[in-house]
């Protein structure tokens, strides 16, 4: 994308910014607040997953279905590179479950040469569990049960920071989403 500023051409670089938290710790919310004041374009992680159930079903245990997910992912972010897109990535990060494929994925964007950024955003146990039974997510795909998200919380390590990536780290239990995005467009320098 190329715009014209006194007569001089300013070049605007895609990049890829991931934020990524435990389910209900607001990525999407903030994410979509962040589209409202950069340029970036909101690619929601269950948009591929939305692709490959309908087709091979719900099987999280399924390498290839993974492998099919992370190149789907990739070409999309590819094609957004050529068109000079930037682009948001909501993620869930599970330590040490997700290392492989969050490596794997962070070798693809080197190769493609796309800049990143990782975002990591968390709440309190206590407001998680508030978060993940509001309305809004209801009539979703999303989790919805504090009960069930609890039994998950006790076999899982989902609110842990990638230890492998550089990430802003930003602890919205009592900050807006509209705050959180601002304070990553400012951190970040985004455009």
């Amino acid at each position: 994308m190329k715009s014209l500023l006194n007569n001089q051409t300013l070049i605007i670089k895609m990049e890829v910014i991931i934020i990524y938290g435990p389910p209900a710790s607001g990525k999407m919310t903030i994410t979509k607040e962040l589209c409202k004041i950069t340029t970036a374009k909101y690619f929601p992680h269950n948009l591929v997953f939305d692709i490959i159930n309908p087709i091979f079903g719900v099987n999280t245990k399924d390498d290839d279905l993974w492998d099919l997910y992370e190149d789907l992912k990739i070409d999309i972010i590819k094609t957004a590179k050529k068109k000079n897109l930037s682009l948001i990535l909501t993620e869930i990060y599970n330590n040490p479950l997700s290392n492989e494929r969050f490596e794997e994925f962070i070798d693809e964007l080197k190769k493609a040469k796309v800049e990143y950024k990782f975002v990591k955003v968390g709440c309190s146990k206590e407001e998680l569990l508030k978060r993940v039974e509001k309305a809004d997510r209801k009539n979703t795909k999303k989790l919805n049960s504090a009960k069930e998200y609890q039994r998950i919380m006790q076999e899982s390590q989902l609110n842990e920071k990638i230890p492998f990536v550089k990430s802003l780290v930003i602890e919205n239990t009592n900050i807006s989403a509209k705050k959180v995005a601002q304070m990553i467009k400012k951190e970040l320098k985004l455009k």
